[in-house]
């Protein structure tokens, strides 16, 4: 049994990668974040804010991101692989943004 591990805030380290696996990030905004080549896996993100973060280089695999809020967010170059996204706003957040002449690199992979 994997036992999850519950973190206040998080603490990335922007100066090199860092990979986080099994935790469940609760009851905090990550607004205003910037996660520059970081890897997430089977991390918790639900009910999370994510509005106006810029997320880069980032890969995220079996993370759930129930009605997660991905208002304004930037995302740049970033995986999501067998996540949760029911409820997020993540695909509108993209769609929005080729609209407006960006072209954000995010793909996902049986999402």
């Amino acid at each position: 049994m994997i036992e999850l591990t519950t973190i206040s805030k998080p603490e990335f380290d922007t100066r090199k990668s860092m990979i986080m696996e099994h935790r469940t990030f609760v009851n905090f905004d990550m607004s205003e974040e910037e996660i520059d080549g970081e890897e997430f896996i089977d991390c918790n993100f639900d009910f999370q804010i994510f509005v106006n973060a810029r997320l880069s280089n980032c890969t995220f695999i079996n993370c759930s991101f129930y009605q997660t809020s991905f208002t304004d967010c930037s995302l740049e170059a970033c995986d999501f692989i067998d996540c949760n996204l029911e409820g997020s706003d993540i695909k509108d957040v993209v769609k929005r943004m080729k609209k407006a002449g960006s072209n954000p690199v995010v793909a996902f992979d049986n999402c």
